[in-house]
């Protein structure tokens, strides 16, 4: 069940500006229509349409905060995201004008088409904004404090490490878990990048760990380089979990 009060109370950042728009949103999405009066309705969706634009765009701006953009690499999986959610507005608006056909101001669509399009805001508002947030904060808050590594080589055995339980770590599970969300959900994965021209594909984990690791690190600094052309340097970075696959969380 879609709770914004309970989003807010669980989430580590401020989200009240954000909660108050979703709630607009949310209820313009779930009235029903007047198959009498379809134009109206149809209008509805558009305001509502228009509101979710403001919505990403101050989830945006609540993210751009020097409490979650610590390091190069946070700073660089907020480009990331942002360039992410660019690219999902634009396959609304694609879809958009595929089914509600707006000519001369005017929407011109059946009920069929209406409530499809009506659904593509449903699961941008509750699949992905919401459930990527609640998912994020529920992971953040269930992070241990300390971790126990088992150790591969000839030493055999477990050492445990401490987490610096940061805010920049809870951008980094929002990102993975946005990401995985817009590719399954949002057919994210289907475009192609405006600059390279290349079809952007899942190249993220739903394991935040893996921003911990040389190696994830590596794959997010190359997909970078392929978006924006230009390389990020995360020698500041900890690996804290090496490539150890099976690190038990306890």
């Amino acid at each position: 069940m879609v709770s914004w009060v309970a989003l807010k109370e669980i989430c580590p950042i401020d989200l009240e500006t954000i909660t108050k728009k979703a709630t607009l949103i949310d209820n313009r999405i779930m009235t029903s229509p007047n198959k009498n009066d379809l134009d109206s309705y149809k209008e509805n969706l558009l305001k509502a349409r228009g509101d979710l634009d403001v919505l990403i765009g101050e989830l945006i701006s609540v993210l751009n905060n020097v409490d979650l953009l610590k390091t190069n690499l946070d700073l660089g999986l907020y480009r990331l995201l942002k360039d992410d959610l660019a690219g999902y507005l634009a396959i609304i608006d694609e879809r958009q004008g595929n089914l509600l056909e707006v000519f001369d101001g005017e929407p011109k669509a059946g009920i069929g088409k209406t409530m499809a399009f009506r659904n593509i805001l449903f699961v941008a508002l509750r699949g992905i904004i919401y459930d990527s947030l609640y998912t994020s904060s529920l992971e953040y808050r269930r992070l241990p404090l300390k971790i126990e590594i088992e150790l591969e080589d000839e030493k055999k055995g477990k050492i445990t490490k401490e987490i610096k339980k940061d805010k920049n770590l809870f951008l980094r599970i929002l990102f993975l878990v946005l990401s995985s969300k817009l590719t399954v959900l949002g057919g994210i994965q289907r475009r192609k990048h405006p600059q390279t021209g290349k079809v952007i594909v899942d190249y993220s984990t739903p394991n935040f760990r893996k921003t911990l690791t040389t190696k994830g690190q590596e794959a997010i600094s190359k997909e970078y380089q392929e978006r924006f052309g230009e390389g990020l340097d995360f020698s500041d970075e900890e690996d804290l979990f090496g490539e150890e696959e099976n690190a038990s969380m306890g």
